[in-house]
Order: C-alpha cells, then structure tokens, then sequence
C-alpha cells in the first residue's frame, strides 16, 4: 500500500537554536486545540511550550506556558512539572502529570492546582472530567496508592468520586465513550503502600462502568503477565468495541506485540494475529498513541519507528509515514490525536495534520 503524501517539508522554525518538542495535543473541535512540549537550546535548560490552533492545525501561535518546567519520565520528586494537556471547552483546561495546573481562558492564563496527589491521568467526555491521582511512599517499593477524581460543575477544583475502584497496578490508563461508559486499565508490579517486598508479583487488570462510576465491574484482561507484557494501551469505541494492545520487555528497537480484540465491552476477547505490526519499535503507554476511529480504521505511534495504521479492525498493519521522513535520525514521535476525520501527530519540532482520515498528511512547524 502506497504511503500517503505528506507535502513539501515546511522551514524550520526560525529559533533553530533551539530543540522543539510536543508532549501532549488537546483539541475540542476539528479546529480549536492547543498542544503543549518543550524548548531546549543547546546545552541550556528546557522551557516549558504551549501553542493554540484555531484553523484545526494549519497554523500554530505560542501561548503563556504553566509556571513550572516540563516534567521527563522517570523524574522523581519534580511533582510541580507537567507534561500532558487537556481541555474540555475553549476556555477550560489543564495541563498535568504529575503536577497541576488549570485554565479558565483558553491557556492565556495559568493558576497552579496544589494537590495531595500527583495527577497522573485526565480524561473529558460529555462536558465532564475524571481524573486519576497517585500517592507514593518514597521510602517503599512500589509504595503508590491510587484514586478516582472528578471535577466540579465548573471546573474549578476536584473531589475523590464517591466509589473508589480498585487499581492494583503501578500504571494505569483510564479511557471515556461518553459520561457513563469508562474502562480502567492497570498492570505491572503490584502497587503496596505498606509493602517492603522487593519482588511484588506483576497484575494486569481491566475494570469497567457503564454507571458513570457509580459501581465498577472486573473483566478479563488477556495482557496477563503469562503474555510478558510490560506495556498494555487500550482503545474503546462508544457502542461496545475495545481493542487491546500488550508489548513485552522493550530492547534494541524492537518489542514483542499482542493485539487483542472485544467486540461486547471487555466480556471476550479475540486473539488478533496482525500482519504488519511486527516488532519493530516500543509502545508508548505514556501518552496517546493507540487510537481506532472506527470499526476499522485504526491508528498506532511506536517509538523508534513510525505511525502505523490499519484499515480492517487491525488484521493488518502498515506505515502510515514514511520512517526516514517523520523520524529521522529518530528523533521521537508522537503523541498522536483525532477529533474525527482530523488527525494531529507530533514529530520533533513538526506537527502533521490530516483532515481525511490519514489519506493525505500535511507537516507544520511549529514558532
């Protein structure tokens, strides 16, 4: 299958001094979004970046970043740095993980959120947000708690939701269809708050609403650490269908690749044998990358590698951008997002756009 074409590359931005990078994409409609990332110059500090799109990506202006500096994985102890994005209007917004910050005019202004938790996860749907907070022990292993919140009506302060689920993980992804339907994924080594056993047995586990969280339900989770997965991203569709995805331990560029699929909600699941995954490349569970559109048009971003996409439920697999273009000297992509047939993909200090659903691609620097 061909590639599609992406256009002539567009001129570097003009500070070419400095190293660009995007983290996170939020949008709220095909033409109103924001993206957050970082400006490092050489052998100077980063500098925490955020950019507004009001044409659906064509064009990008700055915009005043939180007051703090952009949070790496891994880090520990920076709890006041963030380095995801995401807004349920045109006004409201937040950018977070694992420290807080809000906005109530469109990221013109930022007011830094002080939380007992580091807010590690923040999903929208229906003009709602749920948030996940994690509370570790340094001084233990694997000593992390975690907890459901929800936002007030106006956006303005969260509360821990009235029933709490169980996340017996160390990671954990939390996914909305709408203000009911939500699935809450957690795996790896079991987090203990009191535990000092070094050796804590890995859990992979998958919980659901369809309540809008008022009782949660356990499902089968086919990532299970027989599979020898480290990495578990899922993907849900509004009406029952979710696709699952588990890697293995990452090494040299490449990672072994499960894709599992459910067509009723998590209750079973089917054992997908793709072609064109493959095992090149990782599994970014640390920000979006794995997104179906449709029953059969899916999206997948690997680090070191490319942005793969499927076109039959995920049967199979191929490059959707060209590798030796998108990622050079591999440089990092990602994260990806769509609203629709609208498509946003980070690639170092580009941002390509789709309004076709991937049959065109257009790349645009960032200022």
């Amino acid at each position: 299958m061909a590639i599609p074409s992406t256009g002539p590359s567009p001129a570097v931005p003009a500070e070419t001094n400095l190293t660009v990078t995007v983290f996170d994409f939020s949008f709220v409609d095909a033409l109103h979004g924001w993206a957050l990332g970082s400006a490092c110059p050489d052998g100077g500090e980063c500098a925490l970046r955020v950019w507004a799109t009001s044409d659906g990506g064509q064009s990008w202006l700055k915009r005043n970043a939180p007051g703090t500096k952009p949070a790496w994985n891994g880090e520990n102890g920076q709890t006041g740095h963030v380095r995801q994005l995401r807004f349920v209007n045109r006004q409201d917004g937040w950018a977070f993980n694992p420290g807080l910050f809000s906005t109530h005019d469109g990221g013109q202004t930022w007011t830094e959120e002080k939380q007992q938790v580091e807010i590690k996860n923040i999903t929208v749907s229906a003009g709602s947000a749920w948030a996940i907070g994690r509370q570790c022990h340094p001084d233990v292993v694997n000593g992390c708690s975690f907890s459901l919140l929800v936002a007030n009506d106006k956006f303005q302060g969260w509360i821990k939701a009235a029933n709490q689920p169980a996340i017996p993980g160390v990671e954990t992804q939390l996914v909305r269809t709408s203000a009911q339907e939500a699935w809450l994924l957690s795996w790896g080594a079991k987090a203990n708050p009191s535990s000092q056993d070094t050796q804590e047995p890995f859990v992979s586990t998958l919980i659901a609403t369809s309540d809008g969280g008022k009782s949660w339900k356990e499902l089968s989770n086919p990532c299970s650490p027989g599979q020898g997965a480290s990495t578990e991203i899922l993907s849900a569709l509004s009406g029952g269908q979710l696709w699952l995805i588990c890697g293995g331990i990452p090494g040299a560029g490449n990672q072994q690749k499960v894709l599992f699929h459910s067509l009723d909600n998590g209750q079973h699941w089917e054992a997908l044998k793709p072609e064109g995954l493959g095992t090149y490349g990782y599994l970014q569970a640390s920000r979006e990358s794995f997104v179906f559109t449709s029953p059969v048009q899916g999206w997948l971003v690997l680090d070191r590698y490319t942005l793969l996409s499927t076109a039959d439920g995920g049967k199979n697999w191929q490059p959707a951008l060209d590798y030796n273009r998108v990622n050079p000297g591999d440089r990092g992509i990602g994260p990806l997002y769509f609203e629709g047939q609208h498509g946003w993909l980070g690639a170092g200090p580009l941002i390509y756009r789709t309004a076709d659903t991937g049959k065109t691609w257009q790349a645009v620097a960032l200022p």
